[in-house]
């Protein structure tokens, strides 16, 4: 039951990352923008998505423990459905969370921009 559950919450987030992907895709055409930034406004937007990215990083790890607790509860109770909708819930959503922020892409991302600031000043 319980690896039923996240197995179905875990597929749920696939489709449902794929599905915004595909979303994202189509209307990128006509709604791309060429923007100058000066170095200031790199470095100010630098950090502020270094505080954002901190917080998407706990609110994933919230809902990975989300999942955690419901698949306990689950465990020790297993007739209880409402914890099966929960762990099912928690583990899609936790999919979607870890593919919409690509934590390992960003930092990279991050540090490279940081380098070529700094190197330019």
């Amino acid at each position: 039951m319980l690896l039923l559950s996240s197995f179905i919450g875990i597929t749920l987030g696939f489709i449902g990352a794929i599905l915004t992907g595909r979303s994202i895709d189509k209307n990128m055409d006509h709604r791309k923008k060429v923007m100058h930034v000066t170095n200031q406004e790199l470095s100010q937007y630098l950090l502020e998505g270094r505080k954002q990215f901190f917080i998407q990083i706990l609110l994933t790890l919230l809902m990975c423990f989300f999942g955690i607790i419901c698949a306990i509860v689950i465990l020790l109770m297993p007739q209880n459905v409402l914890m099966l909708i929960c762990n099912i819930g928690s583990w899609a959503v936790s999919v979607i969370f870890v593919w919409a922020i690509r934590p390992i892409k960003r930092i990279q991302i991050h540090m490279r921009l940081k380098s070529e600031l700094e190197k330019q000043m």
